[in-house]
């Protein structure tokens, strides 16, 4: 057989191939066993290093330095500690913010139109809120609630911010490390960085500042420099997180909010207007938009303080007395329980709104009416007509509401504080829905009535001044508002507290002052009136000329104190004092029993026990001078015991809504008692006796006032409360538990007597007897 040509030699040639490429892949398997080792190696270098920066409680691990060089890291980790102290407690009063700017804008008139609530100088955003416009008929709802954690968030994060804030403030605690140069240290510091890390009982910081430290020969370098904060921060926030699911899912706000109106509403001018009535009257009731408000308002503050989180240290369960309606009452009273199930959160969880200004508009603007409805014999005889007033109102209103959670014993007993916001929003009655969609507002340009050369009037001149002192109040921003169409910045005072320029020509506008710890004034004007020859606004106060008076906010420490109110059976009174005593404000006689039980003010003036909470709010109602006008003011009060709280007022005059709460437990003891049963009129009778079981109360509301009519309001002139050292309170309080626990002697009828406090607290000679003291 013939041969090819080269076919020998090709035979050889793959032989050769097959050999080369199984050593090459003798190659690639030992470089791949050498590239597993060498990641492996990597892996475990890097998980060593990582167990070193970390301890197993989650702790930064403070670096190693010469026994020599201890004052600077001490230093260092001291003010690391002091900076990220002050950081968590701005971030727990701002809502888990320490730059609330990063959320938005934050409106002190118009909070429900912002991103939260302004209370200067802290800000505290919503955690959950209608984004929308209050007018758009989009309900849009959004939170902002921050991410906890840096890998969630790099900006936002609770994590993130603290990170931030420790950057830019250690090196103002730092100074330099000057007080080490005196020393003979020489420190060289670097960029700082921050690292923060979340744990379920502590924060911990990490500072990396690279520091090269010298000392006579001895050098040494250090970076990592850190402290563990002994805060349960994660809890406030889970806590806080569960009361916005809550609100999320439950609307308990807003239920609360249709529950008072039901609750408050009839045809009646002193109650709100209804959602639906009729009334067979010939004249309905009539009610203000504003009118509405303000009692709406006023519901709010007093009730909202009434809603509880289960389990926390301040709640406490309330069980009426029974009575044909206290399954009503109860039933009421346990709807102020958040819907959350949390087992011992070991915080105080308290709710507030603090008349802050909110949306409110209801089904007409200006004035509430009923349909009014006649009906007449179709058949003339017999003549008759009817008459019906047939009230149907639909209110919608948003309104914020404060969140505060407390931990007395946190930071090693000074206490922490969060606060968070949530934003009530009812339409219709009714809780409202999301929207699901985001409508896209667009810009609204200045109005051209605010353009300098739309100022046609003369030259109107201002002065303003401190309404104590009467010394020029310069940096006064002035603002013009044009009903229903916009506000002009007019401009701002000099140093001798004046301004003088042109106006835009407007009727019926306002002028607004506002200084940053000044209560805003405004002032009606209509321009006009300056359009041909120049003039002075203000008022005639006994100064050379008109001016704005503006009072400034002062602190003033006020104590609270009671004037005893207590009980005497017949001839008998469980209080020492004086051989007769005064005369009774209540007196009644229970059912089947032979004797007068009554009640005396003594007129003594005592601090309150331990166990004793007053709560009392003042409500600015007007201003001292009459026709001087102002932007709402109110304080809340809230004092345990001997306490004094610092509480910022301003001169004007007040309305006072007050209570007590006594924090300890009262007993109404069993008691048998008998009645006389005629068997046989005028012959025969005999007694039937029946048994009232004990009532205990785990809490008890002592006292009760509320002074809101001209008569009883109280008044601080400038001259009273500037030249204050203080002031105290006094409030009645129902001593009940001086009475002995006997049946026949504490009774239940002395359950009653709180009730009555309101209204004989207004009584003239009650009334002078506690006036509060200005010290």
């Amino acid at each position: 057989m013939e041969v090819k040509k080269g076919s020998k030699s090709s035979t050889s040639s793959t032989t050769f191939h097959a050999i080369n490429k199984r050593g090459q892949i003798t190659v690639f398997i030992i470089i791949g066993i050498i590239i597993l080792f060498v990641t492996a190696g990597i892996l475990f270098v890097t998980k060593m290093v990582i167990k070193e920066d970390v301890t197993a409680e989650g702790e930064y691990v403070r670096e190693d330095v010469p026994l020599e060089f201890h004052p600077i890291q001490t230093y260092t980790e001291n003010c690391l500690l002091q900076v990220a102290t002050r950081g968590l407690n701005i971030l727990g009063e701002q809502g888990g913010y320490i730059y609330p700017e990063l959320v938005g804008d934050f409106s002190v008139t118009d909070p429900t139109n912002s991103v939260g609530i302004n209370i200067q100088p802290a800000r505290v955003p919503y955690w959950y809120y209608n984004k929308e416009e209050n007018n758009d008929k989009l309900v849009t709802f959004a939170s902002g609630k921050p991410p906890l954690y840096m890998e969630d968030d790099t900006e936002l994060s609770v994590e993130a911010q603290l990170s931030r804030y420790v950057e830019e403030k250690i090196d103002d605690c730092l100074v330099q490390y000057e007080p080490f140069a005196w020393q003979g240290f020489r420190v060289e510091a670097g960029e700082s960085r921050a690292d923060v890390s979340v744990a379920p009982s502590a924060v911990q910081f990490l500072l990396t500042k690279r520091l090269s430290v010298k000392k006579d020969t001895a050098e040494r370098t250090m970076e990592r420099f850190s402290v563990s904060v002994p805060l349960q921060l994660q809890k406030y926030y889970e806590v806080a997180a569960a009361i916005t699911d809550a609100q999320q899912n439950y609307s308990f706000l807003e239920l609360q909010g249709i529950n008072l109106i039901e609750m408050y509403a009839g045809a009646s001018p002193e109650k709100l207007p209804p959602t639906y009535d009729v009334q067979f009257d010939f004249v309905g009731v009539q009610w203000t938009t504003p009118d509405v408000e303000q009692k709406f308002k006023s519901l709010l503050a007093t009730h909202v303080p009434m809603l509880r989180f289960f389990g926390s240290d301040n709640m406490f369960d309330y069980v009426f007395p029974s009575s044909r309606l206290s399954d009503t009452f109860q039933s009421v009273y346990d709807n102020f329980i958040v819907p959350v199930e949390w087992d011992n959160p070991g915080v105080s969880v308290r709710f507030n709104y603090f008349n802050w200004p909110l949306y409110f508009h209801l089904t007409e603007s200006g004035t509430v009416k009923p349909q009014e409805l006649f009906f007449s014999n179709p058949l003339g005889f017999p003549p008759f007509m009817l008459a019906m007033q047939k009230y149907r109102t639909q209110y919608d209103t948003s309104y914020p509401i404060l969140v505060t959670i407390e931990d007395e014993q946190a930071l090693d007993g000074e206490g922490y504080t969060f606060n968070f916001a949530l934003e009530a929003n009812l339409r219709n009655n009714w809780a409202v829905e999301d929207g699901g969609t985001t409508v896209s507002l667009a810009g609204v340009a200045k109005p051209l009535i605010c353009d300098e050369n739309k100022r046609n009037t003369e030259l109107v001149r201002l002065v303003v001044v401190d309404s104590y002192t009467f010394e020029p109040v310069d940096t006064v921003r002035i603002g013009l508002t044009i009903p229903e169409e916009t506000e002009c910045l007019i401009g701002v005072t000099d140093e001798q507290g004046t301004l003088e320029t042109p106006y835009p020509l407007v009727t019926g506008g306002v002028l607004n002052f506002m200084k940053e710890e000044y209560l805003t004034n405004f002032y009606p004007i209509d321009t006009y009136n300056f359009q041909d020859e120049p003039g002075i606004i203000g008022y005639a106060i006994g100064q050379p000329e008109n001016v704005i008076p503006l009072h400034k906010k002062v602190t003033v420490p006020v104590t609270v104190k009671k004037v005893p109110v207590q009980k005497c059976i017949d001839d008998t009174c469980f209080f020492a004092g004086s051989l007769f005593s005064p005369e009774p404000i209540i007196t009644y006689r229970p059912e089947t029993l032979d004797s007068d039980h009554s009640w005396v003010l003594t007129g003594a003036k005592k601090p309150l026990d331990e166990t004793e909470t007053a709560t009392v709010f003042l409500e600015r109602v007007r201003d001292t001078v009459p026709g001087v006008f102002n932007s709402a003011f109110q304080a809340a009060i809230t004092i345990t015991g001997e306490e004094t709280q610092n509480v910022e007022l301003v001169p004007g005059v007040y309305k006072v809504t007050g209570t007590v709460l006594l924090n300890d437990v009262v007993r109404i003891p069993e008691e048998r008692r008998c009645i006389k049963v005629e068997v046989i009129p005028h012959v025969w009778e005999e007694s039937e006796c029946f048994t009232i079981d004990e009532i205990s109360l785990n809490a008890f509301v002592s006292s009760q006032i509320e002074w809101n009519t001209e008569s009883t309001y109280i008044t601080l002139t400038p001259e009273q409360l500037y030249g204050s050292q203080g002031i105290i309170l006094y409030l009645p309080v129902h001593e009940i538990l001086d009475v002995p626990e006997e049946q026949h002697v504490r009774v239940m009828e002395d359950l009653n007597v709180m009730a009555e406090l309101t209204n004989i607290s207004r009584q003239p000679s009650i009334r002078r007897m506690l006036q509060p003291t200005l010290t």
